[in-house]
């Protein structure tokens, strides 16, 4: 496909806060007196949720104000620009946004209708499954280029034959598999006492599986396959290094609506993900929302039971903000350890039934790459390829190497990881980026390796942590190219 002499040397990165995305737009500070007077809503963070959320409620009449701690707003949907190679840092795919799609309504409003998404002929998914390390087991690669669940089925059939009645099983589930997961939807535009209510009195059970499918993980499930493939589990549920997210936690229900639209159709956005971004947030801030950005939010200031502001640090001086709405989406983790008080946290009956639940600290590192060809001539694939060492269930081997130490993880294989071609998949590249083409690399780190470093400035880290991060990228290069 291409030789070490097609590689720039300058592009050996690591993705991890020294990455600054650089977007097509531009953001204010913050600054207290940028603070708009009178708030509704602040929202925490900037990402496709929180600025979809900011939008909702802007064009509903609230006032908004949108707090980003990264120099742009955006993101997993973060672009940057590098020696004259576009990245994409975080979305590498939509799934399931055509026309007549709720997800393609959804992003057209946030949109404006000003981002067209480039499909693909058909689904295509690609698994590596050994190591050239083991020559025993050999290397196996599985290849699907499917657009219907009877091309899926008879796709899987071909590598593994004789699994005809579970695949058959798990076909006819997965055709159902958007209506019976619009319980989960409709339960979230109840009020509280009858969503419960409903919940209660087993109504939902009896319209559609949704609760029986989603009180069944993909292991248990899965457990009724024969043992004559060892490599089909894994080929099945290829998903928790995305998800982060073990196959013992990981619903029956989630999995077939996953399987499910992402036959509908991979899509890409023409122009790049930064036009996504860009977009988004200028309807949010044409819709009456600010966004501030450089904005570091380190705590939820409550009231009793009730969140009524943040405070934000910038440098060695803190601003308190309040609104009688604060909507975080930092994530789980980030709201309920680092951002509430303690007692709210140990009060809440919620996240104490979802602790058990969340897997340990978890970083996602990126090698970016470029190439002094167009992927038309490297003929780059448009579709991810999943890489894995081991075919032992997948969640298990990602929490066996976040447990190393860091010592430890240098000296192993990485057991997972996922290559994408964002160059490939956007027909305008070439015409931004003559002559030139990217791939991105993306695998796990334990957030635990690099405490030493977390309080010292972004990029003012010291030649050790640079010499860690060039090392990895070596890495995690050299095993991909193997």
């Amino acid at each position: 496909m291409f030789n070490l002499s097609d590689f720039t040397l300058m592009t050996l990165q690591i993705k991890d806060e020294d990455a600054c995305p650089q977007l097509f737009g531009n953001f204010k500070g913050f600054k207290p007196e940028r603070v708009p007077q009178n708030l509704d809503v602040i929202v925490i963070g900037s990402g496709p949720s929180g600025l979809n959320a900011a939008h909702l409620l802007a064009k509903a009449g609230k006032k908004v104000l949108v707090l980003e701690q990264h120099d742009t707003a955006g993101g997993s949907l973060h672009t940057f620009v590098d020696h004259g190679y576009e990245f994409d840092s975080g979305h590498h795919i939509s799934i399931d946004v055509g026309k007549n799609s709720i997800a393609g309504l959804c992003l057209k409003v946030l949109l404006d209708g000003k981002v067209k998404f480039s499909p693909t002929r058909k689904y295509r998914d690609e698994m590596v499954i050994g190591s050239p390390r083991n020559p025993k087991d050999g290397v196996r690669r599985y290849i699907f280029q499917t657009e219907t669940v009877d091309e899926w089925k008879q796709s899987v059939l071909k590598y593994f034959p004789g699994e005809e009645k579970f695949i058959s099983e798990l076909a006819s589930d997965m055709k159902w598999s958007v209506p019976t997961f619009l319980p989960f939807l409709i339960v979230k535009f109840l009020p509280k006492w009858l969503a419960l209510l409903l919940i209660k009195l087993r109504f939902f059970d009896i319209l559609t599986n949704y609760p029986k499918y989603n009180s069944i993980s993909t292991k248990e499930k899965f457990q009724k396959l024969s043992q004559r493939y060892s490599d089909l589990p894994l080929v099945l549920n290829p998903y928790p290094l995305e998800m982060n997210v073990a196959a013992d936690e990981f619903p029956y229900s989630l999995w077939l609506l996953t399987q499910k639209l992402s036959l509908q159709g991979p899509f890409y956005p023409v122009g790049g993900t930064s036009k996504m971004a860009y977009y988004a947030a200028k309807n949010v801030r044409d819709a009456g929302a600010e966004i501030l950005v450089r904005a570091k939010v380190v705590k939820i200031i409550t009231s009793g039971q009730k969140a009524v502001g943040v405070t934000v640090q910038k440098g060695s001086t803190t601003t308190d903000v309040f609104a009688p709405i604060i909507i975080s989406t930092a994530g789980i983790e980030i709201t309920f350890k680092h951002l509430l008080p303690r007692a709210i946290t140990d009060s809440s009956e919620w996240y104490r039934e979802a602790k058990p639940f969340m897997n340990k600290p978890t970083a996602y590192f990126q090698l970016f790459v470029g190439l002094n060809k167009t992927a038309e001539e490297l003929e780059l694939p448009w579709q991810p390829i999943r890489c894995f060492t081991t075919n032992k269930e997948c969640g298990e081997v990602f929490n066996e190497y976040l447990s190393l130490s860091l010592e430890e993880a240098m000296e192993v294989d990485i057991p997972l990881m996922i290559v994408y071609f964002s160059s490939a998949k956007d027909p305008t590249y070439n015409q931004r980026h003559p002559g030139k083409s990217t791939f991105e690399i993306f695998v796990i780190a334990n957030n635990e390796w690099f405490n030493k470093w977390q309080h010292l400035p972004i990029k003012k880290r010291g030649d050790e942590y640079d010499a860690l991060k060039k090392a990895f990228g070596q890495k995690i290069l050299d095993q991909a190219l193997e």
